[in-house]
């Protein structure tokens, strides 16, 4: 018989300190331990805090995030919810009790993760707003640095005077006194209508029909896809669907003899400035909102009085006045719903 006797020895082969665990909030720590400068610990005291010493002994932090009343580390926001220790950081909660979670910390990509790498453009980056000829037109920047519409950088010195019998527009420079272009826009244009842009929209009485032309003179955009601007320069006019600044021409429903237009350019949801133009047709009693940069009737209503002249004030209303009735009336844009 053969007896073999063993024996097991322990071995720390370790040391004596558990491995530390990384943390940036409480979340991220096992069951009972909280997060303090980074690293998982067991709380001491709940009712001291885990930074017992005899600088600390009146600390009330109820959470045990090291944060509360009379703690060295300063006040808790909200003692009830360890993540709440009253400086924000990037982890999806709320920590500083603003209400909004990640305040101020997110990255440039807009979330916490690592490794995001963006530029940011405008006030307050290492690229500010330059306009300037070369790259832009209508904008400025204001004291802040933000983009501004400014009509100065658009050469607005012009007027627009309608030729009824010759079917014409000319443009006139009124620093000048020379006419600078003469565009073809419809039969019998009459009424004329500026937006803030310096583009100008037409009322063609007898070709009941609004168009629009632009003051880039130029710098219109190629309308008809030919690769080169070509456009009046003087008394030239050209014939219709020629010139690159005449950028469109609407007919009107209704058989109505357009004596009336207004230019309205309103502020959209984003900010931006749209463009719109209302015309009034004079013997159908009708009122048409049109896009100003397609063209397209968005709106047709009912007008409240003939529709002989139109004046929009600062409010949005736009008044007409009748020529043989005597009275005027108003439509408040701002209740208009497009259809």
């Amino acid at each position: 018989t053969v007896l073999i006797v063993g024996s097991l020895t322990a071995c720390d082969c370790g040391g004596n300190e558990l491995p530390t665990r990384r943390c940036e909030t409480v979340a991220d720590c096992p069951g009972g331990e909280v997060c303090l400068d980074g690293v998982c610990q067991a709380p001491a005291n709940r009712d001291a805090g885990p930074d017992v010493g005899p600088e600390n002994r009146d600390c009330v932090d109820e959470d045990m995030d090291g944060y509360g009343e009379m703690c060295v580390r300063g006040p808790d926001c909200d003692d009830t919810d360890s993540r709440q220790t009253g400086t924000e950081i990037c982890d999806g909660f709320d920590n500083d009790c603003d209400g909004v979670a990640d305040n101020g910390v997110l990255n440039t990509c807009g979330n916490c993760e690592p490794g995001c790498e963006g530029t940011g453009v405008g006030p307050g980056t290492e690229m500010p707003y330059m306009p300037g000829d070369e790259n832009s037109d209508g904008v400025n920047v204001d004291p802040e640095g933000a983009l501004v519409l400014d009509s100065r950088r658009i050469n607005t010195n012009f007027i627009w005077i309608a030729s009824s019998q010759a079917g014409t527009v000319s443009k006139v420079d009124t620093t000048t006194y020379t006419e600078v272009g003469r565009y073809a826009t419809g039969s019998d244009p009459s009424r004329t209508s500026v937006n803030a842009i310096g583009d100008v929209y037409v009322g063609n009485r007898g070709g009941q029909s609004v168009t629009k032309i632009s003051a880039l003179g130029a710098d219109c955009p190629d309308t008809n896809g030919d690769g080169m601007i070509t456009t009046s320069s003087g008394a030239d006019v050209l014939a219709f669907g020629s010139d690159d600044c005449v950028l469109w021409r609407t007919d009107l429903p209704g058989s109505g003899l357009v004596r009336a237009v207004a230019a309205q350019d309103v502020e959209g949801p984003d900010g931006e400035l749209r463009h719109f133009v209302w015309a009034g047709g004079w013997n159908n009693n009708r009122i048409y909102k049109l896009d100003g940069e397609t063209g397209a009737i968005v709106l047709e209503i009912t007008a409240p009085a003939t529709a002989y002249g139109f004046a929009l004030d600062g409010r949005g209303r736009l008044w007409m006045a009748s020529l043989t009735n005597r009275y005027i009336g108003f439509v408040d844009t701002n209740l208009c719903t497009d259809s």
